[in-house]
């Protein structure tokens, strides 16, 4: 299924061909793993079973690669993502749940961003943080919502540990979700979430 769309949305891009569909951008919460997937496959020259392998193999290489970002960030030992590895190949993975897969790992790594901005705020991270939390949205609404309550609970414990002296902190990981927060608003009004 996941092949299919990407070659569509291939036919779709300007010059290749055309399809007899068009793009419901407000009904698919997968629309950025398919739109990354169709765009490497006009870079492979229309071979969308090519292109979504190599993009599965990019996302198992991010599992480690977030979870040791997150590791690092919480003053944790780095070494410890390697087991990531071994959590990337899962029920969803054999059942064809790409797009979850696939945004696991950049809610985690939105997660990493969260700690660091709650410790040292910069308007760059903030930036960074707002548009990775869309990212996470377009890749799998459910991994959005995880990813929303748990930057939410962290950011009120980091709060809370610190008697209320961070929640300027604490505000501005809120503003920088708002993007994504209006996006999940709109699907949800529009009865697609």
């Amino acid at each position: 299924e996941h092949v299919a769309v990407i070659a569509t949305l291939d036919r779709l891009l300007p010059g290749g061909g055309g399809a007899p569909y068009e793009v419901a951008f407000g009904d698919s919460q997968y629309l950025l793993f398919h739109a990354v997937g169709a765009v490497l496959a006009r870079v492979l020259r229309g071979d969308s079973i090519l292109a979504n392998r190599l993009l599965f193999a990019l996302v198992a290489v991010m599992w480690p690669v977030s979870t040791r970002s997150l590791l690092r960030a919480a003053g944790r030992d780095e070494r410890l993502a390697i087991f990531a590895s071994m959590v990337f190949w899962n029920r969803a993975t054999i059942v064809g749940l790409e797009p979850y897969v696939a945004s696991v790992p950049l809610a985690i790594y939105g997660l990493a961003l969260v700690v660091r901005q709650l410790e040292t705020p910069t308007r760059r991270r903030a930036l960074g943080l707002g548009a990775l939390a869309l990212f996470v949205f377009y890749t799998h609404a459910s991994s959005y919502v995880l990813f929303a309550l748990t930057a939410g609970v962290l950011t009120l414990a980091v709060v809370a540990r610190d008697r209320g002296k961070t929640w300027r902190r604490g505000a501005a990981i809120g503003a920088a979700l708002v993007p994504s927060a209006i996006a999940a608003a709109a699907w949800w009004r529009a009865g697609s979430l």
